[in-house]
């Protein structure tokens, strides 16, 4: 529990000195048009697969992104997956997301955003405990973008599940 604490207060540090929270508008405008695809494996061989699409949405004051990949963790079936809301917390002034997953998970947690760059923290619960994690898309070009799943700590990847590219598609 401590090194979640660690973790967080860490990610605090690195998303103040690097990544600026920004409005919501200027955070998006990157992503939003068309469809993000990417099909690849994790680090453990296992299929990933998803399609992101994020549209502004109630005077551009939010951002809805649906997600399609795979409805089990072994692959298989493609469907809806997720539903999630990006906004700006009007107390706090910071950007937040919340994720609806098929499974009837929800994730919560916070946006950092600075150019091209976005990155979601976020505590996740596994079998284990509770996991910092970290989430970070960075367009490359008009019609792609790099993701990194995993464990972030004082600027550096700790440990990685998922490196992959996504390409836009219309």
């Amino acid at each position: 529990m401590i090194r979640y604490f660690i973790s967080m207060i860490t990610l605090c540090i690195i998303a103040t000195s690097t990544l600026a929270q920004t409005n919501i508008e200027s955070a998006f405008a990157p992503f939003v048009g068309g469809t993000w695809v990417c099909d690849t494996t994790w680090v453990n061989d296992v299929p990933f697969y998803q399609a992101i699409s994020y549209e502004f949405d109630l005077d551009n004051q939010i951002v809805k992104v649906e997600t399609e990949g795979y409805l089990k963790p072994s692959g298989g079936e493609i469907g809806k997956r997720n539903h999630g809301i990006r906004y700006m917390d009007k107390q706090s002034g910071a950007l937040q997301f919340i994720e609806f997953d098929v499974h009837g998970g929800v994730t919560t947690g916070d946006c950092m955003s600075k150019g091209d760059t976005l990155m979601y923290s976020y505590a996740y619960q596994t079998d284990m405990g509770v996991t910092s994690m970290t989430e970070m898309y960075v367009i490359t070009s008009e019609n792609e973008m790099t993701y990194q799943i995993g464990i972030y700590e004082y600027g550096t990847w700790k440990l990685l599940y998922l490196n992959a590219v996504f390409r836009r598609r219309p």
